[in-house]
């Protein structure tokens, strides 16, 4: 190769080293850097892709610890909820109940449960409820007072009070005639 530059005049000498060297640079740039900044162009999207993968993962692990979190706050309130929907085996614990608040006030009462009605798709069903009940006028605002901080979720529709026609034997210490009142409601059964 020496000899080949000796022949060569100085002026051809340095343009051939130079296309020589310019070819080992494009060489160079072409199979070694291109393809390295390509990989690296693809390293850097997998890294971003991972990284929002990642912070989506987290949010949705503090989501469910959040989640958790409340669900701890809401069991006991969701206990006492279940308590409020009278089970369809246990009519007659519902009807005793009954009749202790209206034992408890001094009135008496006729229960009437009508017949349970589906809800579409919610895990209850509605039974209409019809109570009449007779008694001192304290009493029977006594009676409804407690019928409704009973453990049971009775929604009243309607009360009709009216004047019974008949004086209790005590009405003259608990403030009032005797009074009839019907009361229209529903109540819910699992």
């Amino acid at each position: 190769m020496m000899n080949f530059l000796s022949k060569l005049s100085l002026r051809n000498s340095i343009l051939l080293v130079n296309a020589i060297l310019l070819c080992a640079v494009a060489a160079i740039i072409f199979l070694v850097i291109i393809p390295s900044t390509e990989e690296i162009s693809k390293m850097k999207q997998n890294i971003m892709k991972e990284r929002i993968d990642l912070e989506q993962k987290y949010e949705k692990g503090l989501s469910l610890k959040k989640l958790s979190e409340n669900l701890k706050t809401i069991e006991p309130r969701m206990l006492a909820l279940n308590q409020t929907f009278i089970s369809a085996n246990r009519e007659l614990e519902f009807i005793t109940a009954l009749e202790g608040i209206a034992a408890k006030n001094g009135v008496s009462q006729k229960i009437s449960l009508g017949k349970p009605a589906a809800t579409g798709d919610k895990p209850y069903k509605k039974t209409p409820l019809n109570i009449q009940i007779q008694g001192s006028y304290r009493n029977a605002a006594s009676y409804l007072r407690d019928l409704e901080r009973s453990n049971y979720y009775i929604n009243i529709k309607s009360i009709e009070m009216a004047s019974a026609g008949y004086v209790q034997p005590n009405s003259i210490n608990d403030g009032g005639g005797g009074v009839g009142a019907t009361i229209l409601a529903e109540t819910y059964w699992r």
